[in-house]
């Protein structure tokens, strides 16, 4: 039996894209653009390692392949907007027309270093970790953002509320 894109591959690729999208959303700019973009590592590995493994281990490769390629061009998409440079507009969930978005990017332009430095950090989390920090009542999680940002430690929420009040 022939191992083809078509089908499962295709399936599970658009179930990912749907999920993860919005971490390359600044280099693959549709989802279609994304699913073909695991049609090329559908591809790559199928001309690697086809020829050699059965159904079942070639899922299982694909979907390790699509994993690390998703990282490298999440880690290359974050790289390329840094936070403070971020245009509300790109976003189709955001109108920087109106009052409050615009505020808000008027207000991330302002921002201190550090606290951009926090927010890159949970905008470009993945969302297993913003869950585990939600979750989380130790009271550690400003010191966690804070380490994860590479800044000294400092209380996040009432910096980010303080900031927010223009104070």
């Amino acid at each position: 039996m022939a191992i083809e894109w078509a089908g499962a591959y295709e399936k599970w690729a658009v179930n990912f894209v749907k999920k993860n999208a919005w971490r390359v959303c600044n280099i693959l700019y549709s989802q279609e653009d994304c699913v073909q973009h695991c049609a090329l590592v559908f591809s790559r590995c199928l001309a690697k390692y086809g020829a050699g493994v059965d159904a079942p281990h070639f899922m299982s490769l694909f979907q390790s392949a699509v994993f690390n390629e998703w990282t490298s061009l999440s880690l290359r998409n974050s790289r390329k907007l840094p936070l403070a440079e971020f245009a509300l507009e790109d976003f189709d969930c955001v109108d920087a027309a109106t009052p409050d978005n615009a505020h808000l990017s008027y207000m991330l332009r302002q921002a201190p270093k550090e606290l951009l430095q926090v927010l890159e950090v949970l905008f470009s989390a993945p969302r297993e970790v913003l869950e585990a920090l939600t979750a989380s009542s130790s009271g550690e999680e400003d010191a966690l953002l804070c380490q994860l940002a590479g800044v000294p430690p400092f209380p996040v929420r009432r910096r980010l509320k303080k900031f927010l009040r223009g104070r």
